[in-house]
């Protein structure tokens, strides 16, 4: 399908609009209090498998996506940092075991692909030619 240069235009614009960044770190920031206590339940279960680790990082990406609408890597880098900083906090204060510490990017990574805007055809069109660099900068 093709698409004209005004109607990309105008979609890039729109993208640009939409996204916060502030909006996706005061959302990773409230994803961070059900992620905490997702991490407080695991304390109580006892025994978890690893694989539900992962379920924090996932909370804070999805509140991150849900309010600041970012598509860019350099927004979503603080969401990262926040589910990072959860995690290790987590795990000092509830007494887990050392070795997760070093499951630190995983969690980075995973909250950082979670928390990017899913984008339909034509707006993926604008943000290729947005990267190089056909839009001009008023």
């Amino acid at each position: 399908m093709q698409y004209s240069q005004p109607e990309l235009q105008q979609t890039h614009e729109a993208l640009k609009k939409a996204a916060s960044p502030v909006g996706a770190a005061i959302g990773a920031l409230m994803g961070a209090i059900p992620a905490i206590a997702t991490y407080a339940f695991f304390t109580q279960m006892g025994a978890i498998l690893y694989v539900f680790l992962l379920i924090p990082p996932v909370i804070i990406g999805l509140a991150a996506q849900f309010t600041g609408r970012v598509y860019r890597i350099e927004h979503r880098v603080v969401v990262g940092i926040v589910a990072s900083a959860v995690h290790v906090g987590c795990v000092y204060y509830f007494g887990y075991k050392p070795f997760l510490y070093f499951l630190v990017p995983i969690f980075f990574f995973t909250a950082l692909s979670v928390a990017k805007r899913r984008l339909n055809r034509i707006e993926s069109i604008a943000v290729d030619m947005e990267a190089e660099g056909r839009f001009e900068n008023p």
